[in-house]
């Protein structure tokens, strides 16, 4: 089964693992505290499928993609660089609690 850990005291967070419960009930949605401290202290949405784990801009791609269909399309994202996708998750992430929702 496929997990994501999300930040339970991030709003954004909160939202976005609300959302894939809403979309699909075979990913489950788990809190960072139960990670190891080295992933946790990464400050990222940290997803597992069975044999891998993927951290910063590939958690949220991958966590989409594995909702299936035309979530599918989200793996077009990765025509753009790695390096330049993680600097603006970690901006998102940066001002994450400033997001209203």
């Amino acid at each position: 089964m496929n997990e994501v850990f999300i930040d339970e005291n991030c709003k954004l967070c909160s939202s976005f693992g609300s959302w894939l419960d809403n979309k699909n009930h075979t990913i489950k949605i788990s809190n960072q505290k139960n990670l190891d401290n080295d992933l946790q202290s990464l400050d990222s949405l940290i997803f597992k499928d069975q044999v891998n784990t993927f951290k910063y801009s590939d958690a949220v791609i991958m966590t989409i993609y594995s909702l299936g269909g035309l979530y599918k399309s989200v793996l077009i994202l990765k025509i753009i660089p790695k390096f330049i996708r993680d600097k603006v998750y970690k901006i998102i992430a940066k001002y994450r609690n400033k997001f209203i929702f």
